[in-house]
């Protein structure tokens, strides 16, 4: 069957595009002292996120599935869900920081904020690689359960519906994973918007009145001329 190769082939394009295109910013941020503020950092962050996603879960499931089985055992088969289900949080917490940072900058304190390393910072971006754990080892703790995909195979993380605390967790885990993070995230943007369209009306006026303050300057000397 061909259908599976070629799934295969779409899994190793994104290896062969996203492993050097996030490696690549990862040194530039690092060589390049001028990119040692939060902002930078937290997109070194979110590529290093991305690289190790490639690495530990895309990697692993491009031969399988060229295969079509899996290949690299149960501990990995167990392991590479998990990984799927930790970097896709720490992506989305990646996100709402890169969201809040530019908030900080532009509405809430656009003429202090410097984007300073700080104690405080680096604390809050460890955090975002330590929230994901438990949010992620779920079926280890009897919380839902790994279902082996036989049309991919490889294991994804499921919820198994037999009891209403499964079914409770079903639904709470979408809801604090992308729901309240995008709200957050859309909320962060919206606010950036409104405030550089505000900015940009300012400049506008300023840049309006400055012109018609030189018309008539220039008015005003043409007509001591014709005098």
């Amino acid at each position: 069957m061909v259908f599976p190769q070629v799934i295969a082939a779409f899994h190793g394009l994104y290896d062969v595009i996203g492993l050097p295109g996030n490696l690549l910013v990862i040194v530039t941020i690092i060589l390049e002292s001028r990119f040692h503020v939060m902002r930078y950092i937290l997109l070194a962050s979110l590529a290093l996120s991305d690289f190790l996603l490639l690495v530990l879960v895309n990697s692993f499931r491009i031969k399988s599935i060229a295969q079509e089985h899996w290949l690299y055992g149960q501990t990995m088969f167990y392991l590479n869900p998990f990984f799927v289900r930790y970097f896709y949080i720490n992506t989305v917490l990646h996100l709402v920081a890169v969201s809040y940072d530019r908030y900080l900058a532009i509405v809430k304190s656009p003429l202090t904020y410097d984007g300073t390393i700080t104690k405080t910072r680096v604390a809050l971006l460890s955090l975002i690689w330590i929230i994901p754990i438990p949010l992620s080892i779920g079926p280890f703790l009897g919380w839902g359960e790994y279902v082996y995909r036989q049309e991919g195979f490889f294991c994804e993380q499921g919820w198994a519906l037999r009891s209403s605390s499964a079914r409770r967790n079903m639904i709470i885990y979408p809801i604090t994973t992308l729901v309240i993070p995008l709200l957050i995230i859309v909320f962060l943007n919206v606010s950036v918007y409104m405030a550089a369209r505000r900015q940009i009306n300012v400049t506008e006026v300023q840049m309006g009145a400055l012109l018609m303050l030189k018309t008539l300057n220039r008015c005003k000397r043409s007509s001591y001329l014709e005098e």
